[in-house]
C-alpha cells in the first residue's frame, strides 16, 4: 500500500495535521504511515525547534510519501521519501 502527505504551516500545526492523518487511513496504509510518523515528527522538531526563536512560527512545507508491503503481518519492505523546506517571503 502507499500513502502521501503535503502540509504547509508552522511546525506545531504541521505536527498536529500529521497526527490527524493517522486517523484517516486503515489497514496496511495506516500501519505504514504510523511507522513513519515518529520519524517525520522528529525531523520537524530537530530542524524547527520551538526554542530557536529564529525558526519559531516559521512556515514550513513537508512533502512525504511511503509505500511497502508486509507478509504475514511482518514488514518486508518499506520506502520513505521526505522533503521539509522552510518557506520565505511575503506570506499573506
Amino acid at each position: 500500500m502507499s500513502w502521501s502527505v503535503r502540509i504547509i504551516g508552522n511546525a506545531e500545526n504541521v505536527i498536529k495535521k500529521l497526527e490527524e492523518y493517522s486517523n484517516i487511513w486503515k489497514d496496511e496504509t495506516k500501519k505504514e504511515f504510523d511507522d513513519a510518523k515518529p520519524h517525520l515528527i522528529a525531523l520537524i522538531n530537530q530542524n524547527f525547534d520551538k526554542k530557536n526563536t529564529t525558526n519559531n512560527n516559521k512556515i514550513i512545507e513537508i512533502v512525504a510519501d511511503g509505500h511497502g508491503f508486509s507478509t504475514n503481518g511482518e514488514a518486508v519492505n518499506r520506502n520513505l521519501n521526505v522533503s521539509i523546506q522552510g518557506k520565505y517571503g511575503d506570506i499573506v
